[in-house]
């Protein structure tokens, strides 16, 4: 058996599949001399693992003891291209005057996207910022952050 991983970032063990099948056969090689608490702790496990461990190799072989991301596939707050594109073609239409206008104009088509969202999506293409508004003499007047593409 190989030497186990240590993962830094959680300080716990990680093994390999084969690692855990080999440790469950000495497990139930040790079970032959004493009960399972006393097994798992010659071979350095938990019960509760060893347990799981054999469940799994049960039902799915090695293949289902090999370590499978907890993370989603998708995230809650991802939005889908569509939804990008629509917001990106809403901005350059020149029908909104705002970030909040494009959210409730896509929420009448129940498209659900947060202002943030609207404002974080066009920046990333450069049709949302600071705008400078300036007077016949080029002195500003006021800056602020909105739609690039509207004239005030």
């Amino acid at each position: 058996m190989s030497v186990y991983n240590l993962n830094m970032k959680s300080k716990r063990r990680v093994f390999s599949a084969e690692d855990k099948k080999t440790l469950v056969l000495k497990v139930i090689k040790a079970r032959n001399y004493s009960n399972v608490r006393e097994a798992c702790s010659l071979v350095g496990i938990a019960p509760k693992q060893y347990y799981q461990w054999t469940k799994l190799l049960k039902s799915g072989g090695l293949a289902a003891l090999e370590q499978k991301s907890k993370r989603p596939k998708t995230f809650a707050n991802q939005l889908s291209e569509t939804t990008r594109q629509r917001v990106i073609f809403e901005a350059e239409s020149g029908n909104h005057r705002s970030a909040n206008a494009i959210r409730n104009f896509l929420k009448t088509y129940d498209v659900n996207v947060s202002v943030p969202k609207v404002i974080e999506i066009l920046e990333g293409v450069d049709l949302y910022g600071f705008i400078e508004v300036r007077d016949k003499d080029q002195k500003l007047v006021s800056k602020h952050r909105g739609l690039k593409n509207i004239t005030h």
